[in-house]
């Protein structure tokens, strides 16, 4: 008797426990779920999501799936030049983390790769990759980057590399303003309902509006010699048709997604996304023209080339 007693009393003793830990388990597992919850899109005081704020676009996720061509020109330029520059001290570096799952940051086509180019384009990509290899004639000669006209990582569309790569939204009423640190381009876009403009502009004639939670940036009347892209296998046209969508996820996500539509340069249209990341860092002036002794360093280069053949050919 005295040992079924004590079994008894051991399993009621049990059952007990357990009764008493469940409720505290299930506190537990509704404080998680109510903690998850209590996160909600910020507002602007007009009631529209609060994307304010500097973000980095820094990103491990590759911009092609890897196993691709990746026959861009700029690969070309660079492979002449082994050395390396002074720039390669400030590249930005970052580990994979749980956001670059996606193999690509080029989402459609759905392989991860960009569609071809058309014919026009690769003759295109000819002429600009002819132009970067031979000494240059005038600046015109060399890419919108190395002018300090428009940025390597700015876009549109936003497309990371290099350094220097931070976004900072600014709202204001019937107004958005985007703000990429390299070259310290601002891309004022109204939010009010009027129509595009007429004038051709290196970043583009962009209107917004909201759909739901997603701010909508709809850009045409692009110049004919490209954006701020550097890996892309050539520059983007005037007929380029650029639609971006920025989402507030939490509070330290912001989802970028793009749609580059751009009838001479690919067979179709294709997407982009990435994840970027609240930065409590400052933005600096990027100042492009004031340091850029590349240009009269490449353009002097090029004219003692020409002595030096001249004067050869006279021998």
């Amino acid at each position: 008797m005295m040992h079924r007693f004590l079994a008894v009393a051991i399993l009621s003793a049990a059952t007990l426990a357990a009764q008493t830990a469940a409720p505290s388990q299930a506190r537990k597992t509704v404080s998680k779920a109510a903690s998850a919850k209590i996160w909600s899109t910020p507002r602007t005081p007009d009631g529209h999501p609060d994307l304010q704020g500097i973000w980095s676009y820094v990103t491990a996720t590759p911009f092609e799936k890897p196993g691709g061509s990746g026959a861009y020109i700029y690969a070309q330029e660079d492979s002449a030049n082994p050395v390396g520059g002074y720039n390669t001290l400030f590249f930005d570096t970052v580990q994979r983390g749980p956001k670059d799952r996606p193999t690509s940051q080029v989402v459609d086509p759905p392989d991860g790769h960009l569609p071809p180019l058309t014919p026009a384009a690769k003759k295109r990509q000819a002429l600009f990759a002819e132009k970067m290899m031979r000494p240059a004639t005038g600046p015109e000669d060399r890419a919108l980057y190395e002018r300090c006209i428009v940025g390597f990582n700015t876009g549109p569309p936003i497309i990371p590399g290099g350094y220097n790569q931070n976004l900072q939204v600014v709202e204001a009423p019937g107004t958005v303003a985007l703000y990429t640190e390299m070259i310290h381009t601002t891309r004022i876009v109204p939010m009010d309902g009027r129509p595009h403009g007429t004038l051709a502009q290196w970043n583009g004639d962009p209107r917004g509006h909201w759909e739901g939670e997603t701010l909508v940036v709809d850009s045409v009347h692009f110049k004919d010699q490209g954006t701020g892209t550097l890996l892309l296998p050539v520059p983007l046209d005037e007929n380029l048709h650029l639609v971006e969508r920025f989402t507030l996820l939490d509070d330290k996500t912001l989802l970028y997604q793009y749609t580059v539509d751009d009838p001479t340069i690919f067979t179709r249209p294709w997407s982009g996304q990435l994840y970027m990341s609240r930065s409590e860092d400052q933005i600096y002036e990027y100042a492009c023209h004031e340091g850029n002794y590349a240009m009269p360093a490449i353009l002097s280069g090029a004219r003692l080339e020409e002595k030096a053949s001249a004067e050869g050919l006279k021998k």
